[in-house]
């Protein structure tokens, strides 16, 4: 007996011993080469945290794992089809012109319960119920909301105004109508709204804000705590205002969009140094809709310069100008080499409509922007004026970082050009349209990258086709 456990210890002994790693690679080995259960809870949830809140349900009935994990990672609730009636799009993407406004309440309540870790809500109120089903998720996830953003569509004045004075002080992130009546409607509850970081105008509205929503009978600054805002300008003198406005948001404001809605040559200049001193911005888009003077112009060249060497954390750059004749535009174009740092680029110029000269670009070329070596979001949008079918000769080494490039102009495209766009390496999409032609040139190297350069809205709210820059 003795001799036998001998020879069976002598046996064992000799048996190489498992590690640690050979034992996991025996576990793994139990389940089939297709299995999620192979890579186990913490990997799975990653990448179910992309999925839509929409696909969530479609998905859950999978598998146990994907019901114990396609919901943990959901931590935005973005109103849609899940809840309503009717799809409407959200996020900067797309609001249709007919609103929802029958809530699916079964459906909330389903929601609710599978979704016990949103942190964050964006939503639109434009109704009674789309009113309820706001506080609602606001009961449901009383303690554990960070982010607010509310966006008041087709609602009236009192229930917008209703909503800012009992939840004012949760609110991050408010989307309104820019006209006056919602403005005075909003404006004496600003002040308790002490979390607000964004104030912004409904996308593609014809009104941006003034910047006396944000000031008090007595001048006093109401909202303190911004890092996006929406200024418009008209006939007034906002000087005396955005003095006070850019003292206090010199170093904390990120984002700002400024529109000269009529003629405001007066203040051009001085409104565009004074933003020059805002020097943490990431993006800034000007809007000029009026005619600029001629010797308005080379000082915008100067505020231009400014701005390149002042904000030096710009990442994100739109100019859009509507009556500029094709000097101006020379000029204006040749002066962007100045913003290296520009990861995002948006040009937008169009000529008078009296103007019948100066209707060609010919010699502008891509070396003007060499200098941009980081830029990999750009559009050009030239519409009457006609650029050379050369303009697009070595952009894989003068701008070798793009991955989106959208354009206009009187230029057709042509073989030379779709050659010269495909060798670029990292492009992703590429959209250019003749500007009396309705059918646009597109390459979609990747589907997913389609809208990158929408126009339509925000992420703090950011125009879409940049909002993954940061």
């Amino acid at each position: 007996m003795a001799e036998e456990d001998h020879n069976y210890y002598q046996q064992m002994a000799k048996k190489p011993k498992m590690s640690s790693i050979d034992e996991k690679s025996t576990a793994e080995e139990c389940y089939p080469r297709d299995s999620l259960d192979r890579y186990g809870d913490d990997l799975c949830e990653e990448i179910l945290s992309y999925l839509s809140l929409e696909d969530c349900f479609r998905f859950e009935c999978l598998s146990k794992q994907w019901q114990r994990s396609v919901y943990k990672r959901q931590h935005v609730f973005d109103v849609d089809i899940v809840l309503m009636e009717k799809k409407v799009h959200h996020r900067g993407r797309h609001v249709g012109q007919t609103i929802a406004k029958d809530v699916n309440w079964r459906a909330l309540e389903a929601v609710v319960k599978k979704c016990p870790n949103i942190t964050a809500i964006d939503m639109i109120v434009n109704s009674k119920d789309t009113e309820t089903l706001f506080e609602r998720l606001m009961n449901a996830y009383n303690d554990s909301l960070t982010a607010i953003h509310i966006r008041f569509m087709n609602c009236d004045n009192y229930m917008a105004k209703t909503i800012v004075d009992k939840y004012g002080h949760r609110l991050t992130a408010i989307t309104t109508p820019g006209y006056q009546s919602r403005v005075d409607a909003l404006k004496p509850h600003l002040k308790s709204c002490t979390q607000l970081t964004q104030l912004s105008a409904i996308p593609n509205d014809v009104l941006y804000l003034k910047l006396s929503a944000l000031f008090g009978a007595d001048n006093e600054l109401l909202v303190k705590g911004l890092t996006h805002f929406e200024l418009s300008i008209k006939y007034e003198n906002i000087l005396p205002l955005l003095t006070p406005f850019v003292d206090h948001y010199r170093h904390s404001l990120k984002s700002i969009r400024v529109s000269f809605e009529r003629d405001v040559n007066s203040q051009l200049i001085g409104v565009l140094n004074e933003l020059s001193r805002l020097n943490h911005l990431r993006h800034l888009s000007v809007f000029i809709k009026t005619r600029i003077h001629k010797q308005n112009h080379k000082s915008l060249i100067g505020c231009l310069q400014r701005l390149a060497t002042e904000c030096k954390l710009l990442k994100r750059l739109e100019l859009k100008i509507l009556a500029i004749n094709g000097t101006q535009v020379r000029r204006l174009y040749h002066s962007l080499y100045r913003f290296q740092r520009l990861r995002g680029l948006q040009l937008f110029v169009e000529k008078p409509k009296s103007d019948e000269s100066d209707d060609t670009l010919k010699d502008l070329t891509l070396n003007s922007l060499s200098p941009l070596k980081r830029l990999t979001h750009l559009s050009l949008n030239f519409e009457d004026f006609m650029i050379s079918e050369t303009f697009f000769d070595s952009i894989d080494t003068l701008l070798p970082r793009i991955e989106s490039l959208r354009g206009s102009s009187g230029l057709e495209i042509t073989p030379r050009i779709e050659e010269s766009v495909k060798q670029l390496p990292k492009l992703r999409h590429f959209y250019f349209s003749k500007t009396d032609h309705l059918q646009p040139f597109v390459i979609d190297v990747d589907e997913s990258s389609g809208d990158d350069f929408s126009d339509s809205g925000s992420d703090a709210d950011l125009p879409s086709w940049m909002i993954q820059l940061d």
